[in-house]
């Protein structure tokens, strides 16, 4: 006995859906894309992590393929595809992001090169492409890299996304020189043409976390400084409540008790207080607060802040 065909609307109606794949045909798809650069991978840390960095371990074809397979990662997909499709891309993109990070120099010179050849396109290209390209060079070739994350961060013309990102990557992959170029910026009245004053501090606070710096007096500058951006301000005080010492106890004192008009500023300077300060001394600022406090509506925050913490 014969099977009915479907009729020619059905016909029709099936052949003008998009082709999808199934489960298998997905999962195997996304690995025929991946396995050129996963073959390499092994290449880039043994299983101890020993010769992770060992320049004789990928060769520059090795170092092309690889960072081809980062840009086109890095590379929006259709936006009609289903979530699927963006979450393979999305989990493949920051473990091969990862890998590159400590690949061998090979990897990190040949993401420079691409990425100063991106730059100089007509035709801007994606700000992800862009940035991983930097964030790859940066961190696998850091020496060579290290020039262009301080032009990117000082010099106008530059397009502020990548700008931004150079001062970023510049606190984690070269700490010092962080500390030295950008604490100056940061007590200097802000210019228009720099990437905003809540990233350089971000940038500064992890270069002093990770070269033993000192940040509290930039911070205590950044954070009482009614000129300064507040997000930059904001930001400040909370780094503030990590950093116990007298100075920067002081600060966060002042900002509580002194100042008038940001509300949000008194309220992170409070929290900063309670992380910072011996509980006794804390609740004898907040209840010191509270009394003269003018605002009612800060008068009942200050009023939770010491029935949580002080009673």
């Amino acid at each position: 006995m014969s099977q009915a065909r479907p009729s020619t609307r059905a016909r029709s109606a099936a052949a003008a859906r998009p082709r999808t794949f199934g489960c298998a045909q997905a999962h195997d798809f996304s690995r025929r894309l991946a396995a050129l650069a996963l073959a390499l991978l092994p290449a880039l840390a043994g299983c101890d992590g020993a010769g992770a960095h060992a320049p004789s371990t990928v060769d520059a074809a090795q170092a092309r393929t690889l960072v081809d397979r980062m840009v086109e990662l890095s590379t929006p997909l259709d936006p009609t595809l289903t979530s699927d499709y963006h979450d393979r891309r999305l989990h493949e993109w920051k473990a091969l992001l990862e890998e590159l990070r400590k690949a061998p120099e090979a990897v990190g010179l040949e993401a420079l090169k691409r990425f100063e050849q991106v730059e100089a396109m007509p035709e801007e290209q994606p700000v992800l492409v862009r940035k991983n390209l930097l964030d790859v060079a940066a961190h696998a070739a850091t020496a060579a890299t290290q020039p262009k994350l301080e032009e990117l961060t000082l010099e106008y013309g530059h397009k502020i996304d990548i700008r931004t990102e150079a001062a970023l990557l510049l606190g984690d992959v070269a700490p010092a020189r962080a500390v030295e170029l950008l604490g100056p910026l940061l007590l200097e009245k802000r210019t228009s043409t720099m990437p905003e004053d809540e990233f350089l501090l971000k940038s500064y606070v992890l270069g002093c976390a990770k070269s033993g710096a000192d940040p509290v007096p930039v911070l205590v500058d950044v954070a009482t400084n009614i000129f300064k951006q507040g997000a930059a301000r904001y930001q400040a005080v909370e780094e503030l409540g990590n950093h116990p010492d007298r100075l920067a106890q002081q600060a966060l004192r002042a900002i509580l008790v002194e100042s008038t008009g940001d509300a949000y500023l008194r309220r992170k300077a409070a929290q900063a207080i309670r992380k910072s300060y011996p509980r006794e001394e804390a609740c004898a600022i907040f209840r010191e607060v509270v009394q003269l406090e003018a605002d009612a509506n800060f008068q009942l925050f200050m009023e939770d802040m010491i029935q949580d913490n002080c009673e």
